[in-house]
């Protein structure tokens, strides 16, 4: 795979802010980066760009990561072309009245969501309330339309270009998670899970029986389970320092991470990151494969009594979800 990083407008370059870091920490994954100097560096026209994604050879085996303009830029293309994935940094989806953007001819017609979402296995967002450009309602209508994994922060800004960024570890380590979901979801889609189980003894936990294997892809730093979820009403809310999947083997059922809820079914996959508070509601034979990395140990689950904004936990949520549900 490649990943290709496209900057922003007003004269922007591959050597601002966290490009570089970020290429040289991609490359360290065996990750081929492109960082070229995009054409019309100031407006950053779309009939400059876009084609120019074209020549770089962006296609399916091609992660887009767009800062401000690059960002739109990179919606614009998977709009038309096929691309593995996106990461969109302090990006918007209107002109927000700046003339610079009119004149760039990505607004000049409607959003197709529905194709740039069809495009795509996955897109990553980073956006920050305090950013002096983009109004945090651009960021979360974005989110919406297109059903991104996203990342809102109170204090980072633009993420560069109102001020000096050199590292952007959290967009690192958002593709190193996804792109292990990538390989764990193409290992599983296969997989027999009551054929994997029968040799094992579960655990007896609050989330139902928990059968502990052996890491089937042998992948380092990471283990696997089967949670049996089809006995239980609801699990308590919760978070941990470990970063852990859920794919979805049978059933389906509601997810609740950081306050966002997910409808899941068979095929689904769920990443809850770090220290964020997070409950499952099973509706219907819910079975799950469950990856944790670094590997999971019980004592450093946390249960959540009362709303936490630190680990993103409403607690009158979850009782209006709990109550709504049928305790099985």
């Amino acid at each position: 795979m490649q990943a290709i990083l496209i900057h922003g407008n007003g004269g922007g370059t591959p050597n601002d802010n966290w490009f570089p870091y970020v290429k040289e920490e991609l490359e360290k994954l065996g990750i081929s980066v492109k960082a070229p100097q995009f054409p019309d560096a100031d407006l950053a026209r779309s009939s400059y760009w876009l084609p120019f994604l074209k020549e770089l050879g962006a296609d399916s085996n091609t992660l887009l990561i767009g800062h401000s303009s690059g960002a739109i830029a990179a919606m614009r293309y998977a709009e038309e072309h096929p691309v593995l994935g996106s990461v969109l940094v302090g990006a918007y989806c209107t002109d927000l009245g700046y003339e610079k953007e009119k004149l760039s001819g990505y607004f000049d017609k409607p959003w197709n969501w529905k194709a740039i979402k069809k495009n795509q296995r996955w897109i990553l967002q980073f956006a920050s309330l305090d950013d002096p450009w983009i109004p945090i309602e651009e960021a979360r209508a974005l989110h919406a339309h297109l059903g991104t994994e996203y990342y809102e922060y109170s204090d980072q800004g633009h993420f560069g270009g109102d001020y000096h960024k050199t590292t952007f570890p959290e967009l690192v380590e958002a593709i190193k998670h996804q792109l292990m979901v990538d390989v764990w979801q193409k290992h599983l889609e296969h997989l027999d899970w009551r054929k994997m189980i029968t040799q094992t003894h579960p655990k007896k936990t609050p989330c139902g029986p928990i059968y502990e294997l052996p890491n089937p892809i042998e992948r380092p730093n990471e283990d696997f389970a089967i949670a049996d979820m089809r006995e239980v009403g609801y699990t308590e809310p919760h978070y941990h320092p470990e970063t852990e999947v859920y794919f979805i083997l049978q059933g389906s059922g509601l997810v609740v991470v950081g306050g966002e809820e997910t409808v899941v079914q068979k095929g689904s996959a769920i990443l809850i990151p770090s220290n964020t508070a997070h409950f499952v509601i099973p509706r219907e034979d819910l079975v799950l494969a469950v990856v944790n990395t670094p590997p999971f140990r019980a004592e450093n689950v946390r249960l959540l009594t009362e709303s936490h904004p630190q680990f993103k936990y409403n607690h009158s949520q979850f009782e209006s979800l709990r109550g709504n549900c049928e305790i099985k």
